[in-house]
C-alpha cells in the first residue's frame, strides 16, 4: 500500500511537472519512466492500493452518499453533493468486490494487520511534519489519513460489521474521498502515459495495462 501511494505521488509529480524555464505545467515522460514506468511492480502496487480504496468506497457508498456535507456555503454544498453523486454513479457493478478482505485476512490476523498499518501511518505522519514544502506535507498527510480510513471501513472493530455502526468522522470521510480521487487520477495518468509512449518504446501488456519494459 505504501509503495502504491509512493507510485501515485511520483505520477502526479511527473504529470504536473513545472519546467524551470516555463510557467506552465506539463507531463514529463522521462521522469515518469525513471520513477514508475520502467518498474511494473510499482504500477501493480498502485492497482492494489486502488482496489483497496475502491472496495472501501463500495462498502461505505451509502454512508458517503447520505453524509451531511453542509458547510454554510450553499454553492459549495451543491457542488459537493453533485461530485459525490457522480462518484456513486460511476461505480462499475462488475467491480463491487475488487478486494476481498475476508479472504486475504482471517479474524486472527486482520486486527494485527490493521494495528500494524496504523503504526506506520503515525510514523509517516511524524516524518511528514519535517517536510519543508507545505503543499507536499498537507497532501501527503491527507492521503495517509485517507488510507487509514479505508482500513477502518474494511476492518471494523468486533461487533461493528454493519457499515452504519462504524463511527466515521467528517475529517476521515473527506480525507478518504480525496485520496480515492487522487489514486484514481494516478491510474488514469498512468494509462495515458503508457498508451502515448507505446508507439516508440518496447511494451508488454499486463492485464490490459501497457507497461514499459526496460531495454536490455
Amino acid at each position: 500500500m505504501i509503495s502504491g501511494l509512493h507510485t501515485s505521488i511520483s505520477i502526479h509529480v511527473s504529470w504536473f511537472f513545472r519546467n524551470n524555464q516555463a510557467s506552465e505545467k506539463r507531463p514529463n515522460f522521462k521522469l515518469f519512466f525513471e520513477k514508475v514506468g520502467n518498474y511494473p511492480s510499482r504500477i501493480e502496487n498502485l492497482y492494489f492500493l486502488y482496489s483497496i480504496l475502491l472496495r472501501a468506497f463500495n462498502r461505505a457508498s451509502h454512508v458517503i452518499q447520505n453524509y451531511d456535507y453542509e458547510t454554510g456555503d450553499l454553492k459549495s454544498d451543491i457542488a459537493t453533493n453533485e461530485i459525490i453523486n457522480r462518484l456513486i454513479q460511476l461505480r462499475n457493478p462488475e467491480c463491487q468486490n475488487p478486494f476481498r478482505e475476508d479472504e486475504l485476512f482471517n479474524d486472527v490476523t486482520k486486527d494485527s494487520v490493521k494495528q500494524q498499518f496504523m503504526t506506520y501511518v503515525q510514523n509517516i505522519s511524524r516524518i511528514m511534519n519535517c517536510e519543508e514544502c507545505q503543499i507536499c506535507k498537507v497532501n501527503g498527510k491527507l492521503q495517509i489519513y485517507g488510507i487509514g480510513t479505508a482500513l477502518k471501513i474494511l476492518f471494523p472493530q468486533k461487533g461493528k460489521d454493519n457499515i452504519t455502526d462504524i463511527d466515521i468522522k467528517r475529517n476521515e470521510l473527506i480525507a478518504f474521498v480525496n485520496t480515492f480521487i487522487k489514486i484514481s487520477q494516478s491510474i488514469k495518468f498512468c494509462l495515458l502515459y503508457t498508451s502515448d509512449a507505446a508507439d516508440d518504446l518496447l511494451c508488454v501488456d499486463l492485464g490490459g495495462r501497457r507497461i514499459i519494459k526496460k531495454k536490455k
